[in-house]
């Protein structure tokens, strides 16, 4: 929960006439914040004009059905809201995303004109109060206590809003605060929205806010009883742990003890990274198990091998010029100084975090633009090789081909499999078991052309090495894990035939197809999308280079210095560097990314509407994060992340839409 007043700051002037923009399934309170993303025609050229004339105050209206594209003066509600315009992202060729402050009721009076947009006669619809102070004070103090109840049953709600609840004295404003925030029907919010009668609205909100702390306890009730359900699995291992010890009483050893105490010593004298690490324990613990004369013994105690022999205490620093990264992306690319933009700012980051754990990249636009060609050059972006990595991939890819390597493989490795690859072919397999795409990938970059074409199986099987960096391959001959530690980078068209948004081609998609066609990317694989680029057609020009000159590199790399040297003064008393580093367990990004109240509520807001999982959320907040550090906003490190950042980051790792609202 995270609405300002209105009241809070000076109200700009309501016009006679506004520019009306029209919301499918969102309905905006006064003070209330929120993101929405613009495509309709005329909504895209009100936006435009708005901006263009610098226009403070547009109408924001719902209707009252949400599938049809341009509204008539019955299709739209009566009653709707005055709203400031805070920022304004462009997604694409005639796709915006805005950010909206409600100001103050309005009432539609009569529609003027529907070309070029809607404009409306307007005026302001103020509040009522037919009832006395006393009963008005109650109706404000039950709110306040069942919302209170309300958040202390959601843990995705910070503990600040009961607090910025507290501060809210207006009992119309109470109302809008807490109806804007419910997860109910738009119809619902649009019945209080119309209430004048502050009484009458408070009633209605009590009402509704009421049937939502049922609904949440009769959940948690569900949740205490299937986690009930799972203590008796829980039993049923402890038992085979009790049974497993008393074997070791009575002296059942087997003769691969010698074996298993010789790996245990090894292992610690490694000096392994934790990870690997709690891979290796894995294994070993599987080794224990095994009857010495299986197949999966004998690929278990080779694995095994493998991971004490690599020299995991020997490094040497990687090399990154910035500058000539800029020099190699100039070489072939006219414009795309966007997309350039992104491309210096990972290498940037790269070159400063020793863990070189980056964002994961979607290059987004139409057939022709050079997604590919891009993707084609990270080779020669990228550093070469350490001693460590460069033993990695040689012994990965002398198992791959089955040939011994003569010299250590120093380029990093860029893999680029067709979207027919089978699950085999990209995540290992076979007999004798064959290192896949992703483990050929090792070390340097998996890309995915045509991301939506490839299986639905092997974008699944994607989601182990993308957070644990090795993948697990089970055979009926064995199972074995491999290292899969990789940059993913990823490419698609914005619909099947690529012309989505086109500034010169018109699209042949309906929108149904444009949907099951996004539709094929898996909602986990969603989840670890850190940032989406769109990537526009380059402009034909007759007189001199394509495109103006983008941010020089030292500029880029001040950036992400000063933003690096803030994240290690916040960080300075944790181990982690950086913010992509900072885990979710035991809320540590929440306390090191933290956000302002009105942030939260926004995060909140987007958790719901989206249906965000845990992980996309704090993915999300590293994100806001590290924009708000790069934008070097304010001069305190600590000081929480505002909401803007939080806006821009969601849209960033959004694919955009073609709807509005």
């Amino acid at each position: 929960m995270s609405d300002e007043s209105p009241e809070s700051e000076d109200r700009p002037e309501l016009p006679e006439v506004v520019s009306v923009l029209p919301l499918r399934n969102s309905v905006l309170f006064p003070g209330s914040i929120i993101p929405i993303d613009v495509g309709r025609p005329k909504s895209v050229k009100l936006i435009e004009e708005a901006i263009r004339e610098e226009r403070p105050i547009i109408g924001i209206v719902t209707q009252k059905e949400a599938r049809i594209e341009e509204p008539g003066d019955e299709d739209l509600h009566a009653v709707g809201c005055a709203a400031r315009i805070l920022k304004v992202i462009k997604l694409a060729k005639d796709n915006y995303s805005v950010i909206l402050q409600g100001v103050m009721r309005i009432r539609v009076e009569e529609i003027v004109s529907h070309d070029p947009f809607i404009q409306a006669r307007v005026t302001e619809l103020l509040d009522l109060s037919t009832t006395t102070p006393i009963e008005s004070d109650a109706l404000v103090a039950n709110i306040k206590e069942t919302a209170k109840k309300l958040i202390s049953l959601v843990p995705e709600l910070p503990r600040e809003a009961a607090t910025l609840l507290d501060s809210v004295a207006d009992p119309g404003q109470v109302a809008d605060l807490v109806v804007s925030n419910l997860d109910i029907e738009p119809a619902e919010k649009q019945d209080v929205l119309e209430s004048a009668d502050v009484t009458e609205r408070l009633r209605k909100v009590l009402t509704l806010l009421t049937r939502q702390l049922e609904i949440l306890k009769v959940r948690e009730r569900i949740n205490s009883q299937v986690q009930e359900e799972m203590g008796h699995s829980q039993r049923e291992y402890v038992l085979r742990q009790q049974l497993k010890a008393i074997k070791g009483e009575l002296g059942e050893i087997d003769d691969e003890s010698g074996d298993v105490e010789e790996f245990q010593k090894k292992i610690a004298e490694a000096k392994m990274p934790a990870e690997a690490q709690k891979v290796a324990l894995k294994q070993l613990d599987r080794l224990k198990q095994m009857q010495q004369s299986s197949a999966e013994y004998t690929v278990t105690r080779t694995y095994l091998e493998w991971l004490v022999e690599l020299p995991w205490s020997i490094s040497t620093e990687d090399q990154i010029d910035i500058k000539q990264v800029r020099e190699v992306l100039d070489e072939d690319h006219y414009d795309l100084e966007k997309v350039k933009k992104r491309i210096l700012e990972y290498m940037a980051v790269l070159k400063l975090n020793a863990s070189k754990k980056g964002p994961i990249l979607c290059l987004l636009g139409p057939p022709g633009v050079g997604k590919t060609m891009l993707a084609r050059r990270t080779g020669a972006l990228l550093p070469l090789l350490d001693h460590r990595a460069a033993l990695e991939v040689t012994k990965i890819h002398g198992v791959a081909t089955g040939s011994v390597a003569t010299a250590l493989r120093r380029r990093a490795p860029v893999r680029m499999p067709h979207h027919t690859v089978s699950v085999a072919g990209l995540l290992g397999g076979g007999r004798p078991t064959r290192p896949g795409e992703v483990s050929l990938a090792h070390r340097g970059v998996l890309f995915l052309d045509e991301l939506p074409e490839f299986p639905r199986a092997c974008l699944e099987g994607l989601r182990e090495p993308l957070e644990d960096g090795v993948v697990s391959i089970v055979r009926a001959h064995g199972a074995l894990t491999l290292p899969a530690r990789f940059q993913l980078l990823a490419a698609m068209n914005p619909c099947p035939c690529g012309y989505l948004g086109h500034p010169q081609r018109a699209c042949t998609c309906a929108p149904p197809a444009v949907a099951r066609y996004l539709g094929r990317i898996s909602g986990p694989l969603l989840d670890r999308l850190d940032l989406v680029v769109p990537i526009s057609p380059v402009p034909a020009t007759d007189d001199g280079p394509i495109g103006e000159p983008g941010e020089p590199s030292v500029r880029v790399r001040a950036r992400v210095e000063r933003a690096r040297a803030w994240q290690a003064e916040r960080l300075a008393s944790t181990p982690w560097r950086t913010n992509a580093e900072v885990p979710a367990r035991a809320g540590a990004v929440e306390r090191l990314c933290a956000l302002q109240p009105a942030a939260e509520h926004l995060l909140q807001r987007l958790a719901r509407s989206r249906q965000l999982s845990p992980r996309a959320q704090h993915r999300l907040r590293r994100v806001a994060r590290t924009l708000a550090d790069l934008a070097a906003d304010g001069d305190d490190p600590r000081a929480p992340v505002d909401e803007v950042y939080v806006a821009e980051a969601a849209h960033l790792r959004r694919l955009p839409r073609s709807t509005d609202g």
